[in-house]
This record gives structure tokens, C-alpha cells and sequence, in this order.
């Protein structure tokens, strides 16, 4: 790919023996008209004719993947990489687009940081993103660092970059240590969970703190008052996403619940962590197939939160499993929530339990007499 830019024109050029072209935009090369110079795998023409004075550019990018190299060791400058994951090892070049597509950890050891290195890391940390490399969607980033007060020059994490880790404080107890310095540091095994699994709990997750968020919208986003607690865990929608996946990868995986409140905290905080957890341990509703099969037997839960939690629940085992019955069952639980003094959910869930109709199916006339005012109010049809 190239093209041809004008940089000086006119009816006619005389007198250009002199002119030099220069700049970082030519490697801080000058170019005489009709000279040229390389800079990774693009060419630049300084070029001259009778009306203008024309910088060709010509060359391409190429999508390069790390293959591990001879020593595993990531760097840009050996031949480790190979154009679309294919073929022969090249080198790297300014301009190529790279992804680490076997990388699995990037650790930032003493991660407390100056300001303007923090700023540099949140694009790595969210998007797995390094200047011109992607990292990967598989890539961990971990940072460990020893606390501000105990480092040498450091620095408190600044609130965006904090936000995009699980803090946990590490300690080694008596019997760890001794056990190490005597060659036997203990080791983990962390099986992978089934992903079907682990997607179901991720979704029951996320709705358990939406339904939580619901009774205490304060805790949606809540930046703590001091540097020091902003550098560490608390409340923003993207601390509580990643509260409910890791509270779902620890229901997918087995593990304790000893291990939820650990990584609860390391995301939200100690005090929204606590409020979530006994949330979660009292919230006490019924199965949504349980309800889907039986509505009419169901009775509406009283507490906001409850009904939110369970209308989420509701429509997503209706979308994994629909049926005209099963469809029809879950309109006559957004009827209950009209009659119940909850319209503002049930227009919210409405919008999606219309969208998944099976065929042209229409709803029950009772249902329509309840839900068809406030659709329309909310200018929804």
C-alpha cells in the first residue's frame, strides 16, 4: 500500500537544487529530490517534477505473532515471530501490529509506580494492549509491590490503575517459610472450571449484584476520602463486574468460601464486600425453572432487590429455554409485578421477554391489560 503526498506545488518549480527534505517523519534522514530511505518495511521517495515536489510512501504492515523464540523470553529484536502466525521466523519492526498469543502472566513487580508509569500501564491492563502489541485476551497482568510505606520511592496506586486489580495482601506464615527455606515451598494446582459452568454462574452472579446494587445504589461507585485507600480495592461498575466473575469462577471451581471473601475484597473493598456476602448468603429465592413451571403458584417477593434478581433470572432461563408455555409463564410474572406496585421493572424486563416471542405469538389478554399502558407510556410500541 502507498501513496503520494504534495508537498509544494505551482505552475512551474525552477531553482530546486538546494532543497533537502528532513524530519522524524524520514528517520531524521535528508533527502535530496529523487533520494529515498527505508525505515522498517516503508519506503520514502523525495521525488521532483516539472510542478511539484512530492514525498511518495510505500510499504506495508505486517500482523506478527510470537512463537516463543529459542528461549521463550519476549523481546522485539531476535527473529521470534511469524507474519499471521505462519512460516518462517522474522524480526519485529517498528509499524507491525504483534500479539503474544501464547503469553499467559505479565507480572509488574514493584508496581507502585510513579504517575506517568501508572498512566502507561492502564491501557495494558484493560485491553492486554502494549504500544503497538496485543497481548492477548488470555494474558493475566499481576503486580506485586510492597506497600508504599515500605518501598523504596513509592508511590500509592493511582485510583484508575487500582481499579483494575484484585488487591490481595500477601503474607507467608511461619510454616510456609520454614517449609521454603528448607527446599520445600509449597505449590498450587488450579484446575481450569467447565466452561459451560463457569458462564451459568457468571451470569447468576452478575445478578445477584445487580439485585444488591438495587437495594444500595450508594455502593455502585463509592471513591474512598484518603490517596491511600483510593490506591487500594473499591466500588466502581467495573470493580463489581470483576467481583462477580471471580465469585463465579470460585462456585465454577469448588473452592472455599474462605476464598469468595478473599477475592470479594480484593475488588469492592472490605466494607461493600462484607454487605455483598451477607446479601448473597440471605437472598433466599426460589429456582426461576421452579417458577416458570408454576407460576401460577408463585408468590411475588416484597423486596425490590428480590424481585429484580428474580425477574433477571426468569428471562434468562427463558432465553437459554423458550417455549410458548414457558413464555406465557414468564408474562404472568411481569403481570404480578404491575399489580405488585413494581411497573418500572416490569416495563424494563417487558422489553426483552417481546423481543424473544416464539413465531407470533400474542400475549394473554390479562397480561396485555397490564402491560400495554405502561409500554405505552414508555413509548415502547
Amino acid at each position: 500500500a502507498g501513496n503520494t503526498y504534495s508537498l509544494l506545488s505551482g505552475t512551474g518549480l525552477t531553482n530546486t537544487g538546494s532543497i533537502t527534505l528532513t524530519g522524524a517523519a524520514v528517520g531524521n534522514q535528508t533527502l535530496a529530490p529523487g533520494g529515498s530511505t527505508t525505515i522498517g518495511r516503508t519506503t520514502y521517495n523525495f521525488n521532483q517534477t516539472s510542478t511539484a515536489l512530492e514525498l511518495a510512501v510505500t510499504g506495508t504492515t505486517y500482523n506478527l505473532f510470537w512463537n516463543g523464540g529459542a528461549s521463550g523470553t519476549w523481546n522485539y529484536t531476535t527473529a521470534s515471530w511469524q507474519q499471521s502466525g505462519t512460516g518462517s521466523n522474522i524480526t519485529f519492526v517498528q509499524g507491525d501490529t504483534a500479539t503474544l498469543g501464547t503469553a499467559s502472566t505479565i507480572t509488574v513487580d514493584s508496581g507502585t509506580y510513579g504517575s506517568s508509569v501508572q498512566a502507561a500501564l492502564l491501557r495494558v491492563c484493560l485491553d492486554k494492549v502494549a504500544g503497538d502489541c496485543e497481548l492477548g485476551l488470555d494474558t493475566s497482568v499481576i503486580a506485586a509491590a510492597n506497600p508504599p510505606e515500605q518501598a523504596a520511592d513509592g508511590w500509592d496506586l493511582a485510583p484508575p490503575l487500582a481499579n483494575r486489580f484484585c488487591h490481595l495482601d500477601w503474607s507467608l506464615p511461619l510454616e510456609v517459610v520454614r517449609m521454603g527455606l528448607s527446599g520445600h515451598w509449597p505449590t498450587y494446582d488450579l484446575q481450569k472450571p467447565d466452561a459451560a459452568r463457569l458462564a451459568s454462574e457468571s451470569v447468576n452472579e452478575k445478578l445477584k449484584v445487580s439485585g444488591f446494587l438495587t437495594s444500595r445504589p450508594d455502593l455502585v461507585t463509592a471513591l474512598p476520602n484518603s490517596n491511600a485507600d483510593q490506591g487500594r480495592a473499591f466500588p466502581t461498575p467495573r470493580s463489581w463486574e470483576s467481583a462477580a466473575m471471580l465469585s463465579a469462577f470460585v462456585t465454577a471451581s469448588n473452592l472455599s468460601e474462605g476464598v469468595r471473601r478473599m477475592v470479594l475484597k480484593g475488588s469492592v473493598g472490605v466494607a461493600a464486600a462484607a454487605e455483598f456476602i451477607t446479601y448473597r448468603n440471605n437472598i433466599d429465592l426460589p429456582d426461576p425453572e421452579q417458577v416458570l413451571a408454576e407460576p401460577d403458584k408463585f408468590t411475588l417477593p416484597t423486596r425490590a432487590d428480590q424481585i429484580y434478581v428474580l425477574g433477571a433470572g426468569i428471562l434468562n432461563a427463558l432465553t437459554r429455554d423458550i417455549s410458548t408455555d414457558r413464555w406465557h409463564a414468564a408474562g404472568k410474572i411481569l403481570e404480578k409485578m404491575v399489580k405488585s406496585g413494581h411497573p418500572d421493572m416490569a416495563v424494563s424486563f417487558a422489553r426483552q421477554w417481546l423481543k424473544i416471542r416464539p413465531g407470533n405469538e400474542m400475549p394473554n389478554t390479562t397480561v396485555l391489560q397490564a402491560l400495554v399502558p405502561l409500554l405505552t407510556e414508555a413509548k415502547l410500541i
